[in-house]
């Protein structure tokens, strides 16, 4: 495989958590966290290849321990071609090309995102907005217990741990966290849980506009938490259930 080229910002490995120094190069490049296609069906997946084509962005991590970081971001594009097979005869007829693009967290196919199944230590919440799953984590527990805001949320970042205000002179991607980052890193970490608790993958469209990104599978959810309840109630009281009649009058 030829060398990808990616600039490497001098900072000490013991500064990042090691739990995801897999996704890292030289502490400071976010990598997808397979460099070969996962496609069964790819030429290069059978033969054992690796991605070769790769293209790199700028980045910001935001780190519990760490604040705010400048990172590279790796995306990698499969080139590979697929078996097409013909369902009757058995056996294959055709080639398709594999392009399956793999980012951090996900890879695109057919204007489909499909998230991996294991949980991630870093999630993606825009091209260039990457958030420690720690930091969400205590995104989620203010919101819970201190009913804290989304824009509260990102002020107390931007103000206490962030630790610089502003990127590097050449770093083109500021640091400034938004309210829509920290509902988007919410939605997304929320979803992931969900999904993985009953062995399910998370599908989202990968076009169309962020808002709307995640609208499906957070309704479906609805759905089943309105049907089945939550996990945490293991009761059924008035209070605490709503009940609605079906088309037969029965709840």
């Amino acid at each position: 495989m030829g060398t990808i080229s990616v600039f490497v910002c001098e900072r000490p490995a013991h500064l990042i958590s090691s739990n995801y120094l897999c996704h890292l190069a030289s502490s400071q490049t976010l990598y997808p966290p397979s460099h070969q296609c996962q496609n069964a069906d790819c030429n290069r997946n059978s033969r054992g290849l690796r991605l070769q084509k790769a293209e790199q962005h700028q980045g910001v991590l935001y780190t519990l321990n760490d604040g705010s970081l400048p990172v590279w971001v790796i995306r990698l594009y499969c080139q590979g071609v697929s078996a097409c097979y013909d369902t009757f005869a058995m056996h294959s007829h055709s080639q398709i090309a594999c392009k399956i693009d793999y980012h951090l967290n996900y890879y695109v196919r057919a204007g489909q995102r499909t998230y991996y199944d294991s949980m991630p230590e870093v999630i993606q919440v825009g091209k260039h907005r990457f958030i420690e799953c720690r930091v969400v984590e205590l995104w989620r527990t203010d919101m819970l217990l201190a009913w804290k805001s989304a824009t509260n949320c990102a002020r107390t970042y931007q103000f206490a741990l962030s630790k610089v205000q502003e990127p590097p002179a050449d770093w083109k991607i500021g640091f400034t966290l938004k309210p829509e980052h920290v509902y988007d890193a919410f939605t997304i970490l929320s979803l992931l849980d969900d999904h993985q608790a009953r062995g399910e993958t998370l599908v989202v469209p990968h076009t169309g506009n962020q808002q709307d990104r995640f609208k499906t599978a957070m309704q479906a959810r609805s759905i089943r938490i309105r049907l089945y309840h939550q996990p945490e109630i293991n009761h059924y009281c008035a209070k605490c259930i709503r009940t609605y009649k079906g088309p037969d009058g029965q709840g």
